[in-house]
Order: C-alpha cells, then sequence, then structure tokens
C-alpha cells in the first residue's frame, strides 16, 4: 500500500521522469496520476534527472516537428507542420531557454596604456604648470588648487 504521507511526484518519481522523457506531457502524466501538473512540477523541479527528462521531451518533440515538414506532401500540411514547429519551438526556448534561447553575448575589451595616458597628459602640462583643456573652461586656467 503506497505511504499517503509522501507525495505521489515523489512515490513515483523515476516513472514520472521515464515519461516525460519518452515523450508524453506533464498534463497527461498528471491526470493519470491523480495530481495537479503542479504538483509534478513542484516536487521534481530541483531534480537534474527530471530537468534531463524534460530537455529530452523538448528534443524529441522538436524532432517530431522537423520530419513533420520534411515529410509534408502539399502545401497545406506543409503550413500545419510549420506552425507546430514554432509552437514547440517556442515553448522549448521558454522551457528550457538555456537549452534554446535565443544567446546574447557582449563582449567589453576596454584597455588603457598608462604610458599612453602619462604622454597625452604630459602635452598639457606647459612650464610645471596645467592647463584645463576641459570645453567650456578658459585655457588660461591654472590647475593649482
Amino acid at each position: 500500500m503506497p505511504n499517503v504521507s509522501v507525495p505521489i511526484a515523489i512515490q513515483r518519481k523515476d516513472e514520472i521522469i521515464r515519461r516525460i522523457s519518452e515523450g508524453e506531457q506533464v498534463g497527461q502524466i498528471a491526470a493519470s496520476l491523480g495530481v495537479n501538473r503542479s504538483t509534478i512540477h513542484r516536487y521534481l523541479a530541483d531534480n537534474p534527472d527530471y530537468q534531463d527528462a524534460q530537455i529530452d521531451y523538448h528534443a524529441n518533440r522538436l524532432d517530431a516537428a522537423e520530419q513533420m515538414i520534411l515529410e509534408a506532401e502539399d502545401a497545406p500540411s506543409h503550413t500545419r507542420a510549420r506552425s507546430y514547429w514554432t509552437s514547440v519551438s517556442w515553448r522549448a526556448e521558454r522551457e528550457q531557454s538555456r537549452i534554446w534561447g535565443s544567446k546574447q553575448e557582449l563582449t567589453v575589451n576596454h584597455n588603457v596604456s598608462i604610458i599612453a595616458a602619462l604622454e597625452e597628459a604630459q602635452t598639457r602640462v606647459i612650464d610645471g604648470t596645467c592647463r584645463d583643456l576641459t570645453p567650456g573652461t578658459p585655457s588660461a586656467d591654472s590647475c593649482d588648487d
């Protein structure tokens, strides 16, 4: 007899993970077990096997959708297949963005040569006094404070 104090998502974890990996939707699994789909997510979300199963689930659906496009024999079938692929890829991107999300990378490389900075500063020193060359300030002002 199952232990009622342990949530069914924990009791049948291996079965749930296997079924997701094979492409069954969490909602269908939850309905067959008599629980809400959020119960499965809540108890298994941090489980690495569950996360891998979700990746497999989306990979299987994306492969099937791509196969539908390749096998479409007429324009309406092709349009339906592309529409299905779009919805499957949208969901995969949202639920597994680290795998299928768009990657945005920004690289900032700002190097300052101290030698060049000192040489540039040296050009502003005249006879041991410096001149403030900031726009809007008189050019003959002394930098001595």
